[in-house]
């Protein structure tokens, strides 16, 4: 008789479990044999969810309630709690790429001309190649891979001249032009100065005997007129000018 009534009373409890229809949606895993190692086995919630309060009998039914807003749970469990999503930080240089969402974390990328660091904590600006050939563009994974040959060079096969580095081109050819013409300049600076010294000169000396030529040339055309006046001059006027008689000498005297 004891036996009867604990069976009816263990059947009793176990009824609306066995009522419940088999193909009920639930947040409870219908196909997972694998359980929890606790004392009461517990059935595991489904992704998505977590165990808000365990099972009540063996191998029953825990309460499974949906992960909050900004949480996510991605497998079966017996969690007392969903995992939070990450946050994409913009402040170094992340997007979001894929939504938080109940069973799935949120997922960030990099920003345009932005890639991903290997540590994957932050995100760097894309190289630049400054003129050079650009062998693979940057991705969100990997920056920019530059070639050592310049662009205008790119479709060029001729070896570079004398071996120098396209980077360092430049700048040997500037180094080579200044020790090999710069004292070329110097002497003919110095070549030019002296020419227009020997002619400054020459100007200057000629000029003075230009103006030595000239000064004589005057004196002797002075000269040469008074005599000329000389000659012209009446004979009255001469004996004029001469003293002839004695009290003309004396008075001289």
């Amino acid at each position: 008789m004891i036996r009867l009534v604990l069976g009816l009373l263990f059947a009793i409890c176990l009824a609306p479990d066995v009522a419940e229809p088999l193909n009920q949606a639930n947040p409870l895993s219908s196909h997972d044999t694998s359980k929890e190692h606790d004392s009461k086995n517990c059935q595991r919630c489904q992704a998505g969810y977590f165990q808000q309060k365990t099972c009540e009998i063996p191998e029953g039914k825990p309460t499974c309630t949906p992960c909050p807003n900004g949480t996510f749970m991605k497998y079966q469990n017996n969690e007392r709690k969903c995992h939070k999503c990450k946050e994409c930080s913009k402040v170094v240089g992340f997007e979001e790429k894929i939504s938080c969402s109940s069973i799935n974390d949120r997922e960030c990328q990099c920003t345009s001309q932005m890639f991903q660091d290997p540590d994957g904590e932050i995100c760097s600006k894309c190289k630049d190649c400054d003129g050079r050939k650009v062998e693979k563009n940057c991705t969100k994974n990997e920056d920019t891979v530059c070639s050592s040959v310049r662009g205008d060079e790119a479709n060029s096969d001729k070896p570079h001249g004398l071996g120098i580095h396209p980077d360092k081109t430049d700048i040997g050819v500037v180094l080579c032009l200044c020790l090999c013409l710069g004292p070329i300049l110097v002497v003919v600076v110095l070549l030019v100065l002296i020419h227009r010294w020997i002619i400054c000169k020459r100007k200057k000396k000629n000029s003075f005997e230009i103006k030595g030529k000239e000064k004589e040339f005057a004196e002797d055309s002075r000269q040469s007129n008074e005599m000329t006046a000389g000659k012209d001059l009446p004979d009255v006027l001469v004996r004029k000018a001469t003293p002839s008689t004695v009290e003309e000498q004396r008075l001289l005297e």
